[in-house]
């Protein structure tokens, strides 16, 4: 006669439903977003604290994911930001651009050639998942001894003509 006795599943680990619900309150970063707010108003914990009426301690781990907050804590927190509750719900704003300031771009030279026509510079490196490269090109007043070559691209829906 055994007298070990198993432990009881887990109910969340064991359910696809919970799993799945929280998977879902992990893919809304609700804590990172909490955080975010607080440091954008350079704000500490306690100071939300004292305009939420939640400890500091709770909304530390609020911030660090371990605890998830209730509607009602959600709602003090979107107060104090003036945000509306669905700000935590809704997908993350994307920038729609970046600014490249002229320090921080490089400067090429027209390619092929010793004694360049044009500069230019990629506005767009940094720029994830981008569907258009932005240039800024610089072109050079004509000099004696420059080649003037014109800068051609081929485009995306020209075929290569194979050869025979």
């Amino acid at each position: 006669m055994s007298l070990t006795a198993s432990l009881p599943e887990d109910p969340v680990s064991s359910d696809p439903i919970s799993g799945a619900a929280e998977s879902s309150i992990q893919e809304k970063r609700l804590g990172e977003r909490v955080k975010a707010l607080r440091l954008k108003k350079s704000m500490g914990l306690v100071e939300l604290g004292r305009h939420t009426g939640l400890s500091a301690s709770f909304l530390s781990q609020i911030e660090t994911g371990r605890v998830v907050p209730t509607l009602r804590n959600l709602a003090r927190i979107a107060l104090v930001f003036a945000k509306d509750l669905s700000y935590f719900f809704e997908p993350e704003p994307r920038p729609l651009f970046r600014i490249h300031r002229a320090n921080e771009r490089v400067k090429m030279p027209q390619s092929g050639t010793e004694n360049p026509a044009y500069y230019f510079e990629n506005l767009g490196y940094l720029v994830p998942d981008r569907q258009l490269d932005p240039y800024l090109a610089e072109f050079l007043p004509p000099q004696p001894g420059r080649e003037t070559r014109a800068h051609q691209h081929t485009s995306a829906w020209e075929k290569p003509t194979p050869a025979l």
